[in-house]
């Protein structure tokens, strides 16, 4: 879920924060990796064991997804001189199918990173 701050003057929209966004993904520390790569974002170092852990199971997000028995973890990775982070989320030992990617669908966000 992305939230967009903007400031308004005279008849144009500048987006200056959008807080987290957040994004489902197979391998969060490839994800993560790619956008400190690519987008020199700021991602937080990986532990000593080389591995980030799974978070201890949530009741609540499990419910909500309808994905009981799953593990899940998460980290953000900060856009540099802005609040906005990209938060990806790896959930696993669930039942999935990929679906194709359609642009024009009203059920898909879409991120876009002009460089």
């Amino acid at each position: 879920m992305a939230l967009a701050s903007l400031v308004v003057t005279g008849q144009s929209a500048l987006v200056i924060d959008t807080g987290a966004f957040t994004v489902f993904v197979e391998d969060m520390d490839r994800s993560l990796a790619f956008y400190h790569d690519v987008f020199d974002m700021d991602v937080p170092s990986l532990p000593p064991t080389g591995a980030r852990p799974y978070n201890p199971p949530n009741p609540g997000l499990f419910a909500f997804f309808d994905i009981p028995g799953a593990k899940e973890r998460h980290q953000s990775a900060r856009v540099n001189g802005i609040k906005t982070t990209i938060e990806a989320m790896e959930i696993q030992q669930v039942d999935h199918k990929s679906v194709p990617l359609r642009i024009a669908s009203h059920r898909s966000a879409l991120l876009a990173v002009t460089v």
